[in-house]
């Protein structure tokens, strides 16, 4: 499968062509930092055919974050997936007409945070603090299909946080330090 670019990627091609022109060997830069935060924000339909294009564009922009490793940006795309799939199965209902999941990521020098914002009705049913951790060991005997995604996301990511309201959107903000303590 081709490997989708995004800007953050021309930017450092940019770079890269720069220096070359400055006579500056590639061994010479010692560190590059985002000093601004870098933000993406798109708008999709709620349909599950977006979810390889969503996870491909968290992968691809989680891994320009400085320090942080492939395995971690491969986590963060599987966070979005299971936050995007939760939206689609639980917050739309059949009725509704304006099926959209707007995402924003956000890459600063500290962390990777992705604010999702839908319009579902049934999301504001949706009460993360009374989740129950998942009993594992009964999992193992018993494997029921589904129930794990939101305490996925809990694992890999740092602070999860969930808002909702009448007349709001629902919003969930996921945030993952790109070197966690301890």
């Amino acid at each position: 499968m081709p490997v989708l670019s995004f800007l953050a990627e021309d930017t450092m091609q940019a770079l890269e062509t720069q220096a070359a022109i400055l006579g500056i060997q590639e061994n010479d830069i010692r560190e590059i930092r985002i000093e601004k935060e870098c933000r993406i924000r798109m708008i999709f339909p709620a349909e599950t055919r977006q979810l390889e294009l969503i996870r491909r564009l968290a992968h691809s922009t989680a891994s320009q974050a400085p320090g942080l490793d492939p395995q971690t940006a491969d986590d963060i795309s599987l966070a979005l997936d299971e936050a995007c799939t939760n939206i689609m199965a639980h917050a739309y209902d059949r009725h509704s007409h304006q099926k959209i999941i707007e995402v924003e990521l956000s890459i600063s020098s500290d962390s990777i945070t992705i604010i999702l914002t839908d319009q579902g009705e049934s999301g504001r049913c949706f009460e993360p603090e009374k989740l129950r951790p998942p009993d594992m060991d009964a999992l193992r005997v018993t494997p029921i299909p589904g129930g794990l995604g939101f305490h996925l996301i809990r694992k890999i990511m740092d602070a999860v946080t969930y808002e909702k309201g009448p007349g709001q959107p629902n919003r969930l903000t996921m945030k993952r330090y790109i070197h966690r303590p301890g």
